[in-house]
């Protein structure tokens, strides 16, 4: 079947990726003891990745993967698969939630008004950016592009002047 659609995601995973592209091609299927959950597993449906790191900070990587196939969850399953989950995924990820105090350290305090830090986002670092297809009537080749959430814009900005960038590729 010739795929004209792209669909191409932003992500921000835990940890540095060693390779700065790749292909993750993993079968997937329901987790075996998790019903909530989908698992690479053998005699899985075949699944397809592909990932290209686009910012490298000292904890980090922000990556944009572009799926040959659509599993449920299938990029959140397949970076954790490889060791590089997203940082924040409550589901597959190792936090539930993003804090500045993860990234500033020992130069975080509270405010005299705070009592508990709140998270700058709390939700899966994963936002569809792109999607590329033709127009059913002309054939022209289309672009969608949906600029990040505005909290995920701020946990960038955030890694970005705390963590510091260590390396970016082309971006988007």
């Amino acid at each position: 079947m010739d795929r004209t659609v792209e669909k191409i995601y932003f992500a921000l995973v835990d940890g540095v990726m060693h390779q700065t592209e790749g292909t993750i091609d993993k079968p997937l299927g329901p987790h075996p003891t998790h019903p909530e959950k989908m698992a690479v597993v053998h005699g899985g449906k075949p699944s397809k990745t592909n990932y290209k790191v686009t910012e490298t900070f000292k904890n980090y990587s922000f990556i944009e993967c572009s799926i040959e196939t659509g599993r449920t969850h299938q990029i959140r399953v397949h970076l954790h698969a490889i060791g590089y989950p997203l940082a924040v995924d409550a589901l597959y990820g190792r936090q539930s939630a993003f804090y500045l105090s993860k990234i500033k350290l020992r130069k975080f305090k509270l405010s005299k008004e705070q009592e508990e830090e709140l998270p700058i986002m709390s939700r899966t670092t994963l936002h569809a950016g792109k999607l590329v297809f033709n127009h059913p009537t002309t054939g022209e080749r289309m672009t969608i592009q949906a600029d990040l959430p505005k909290d995920f814009g701020a946990v960038m900005n955030q890694l970005r002047k705390w963590e510091g960038l260590i390396m970016m590729n082309d971006k988007r």
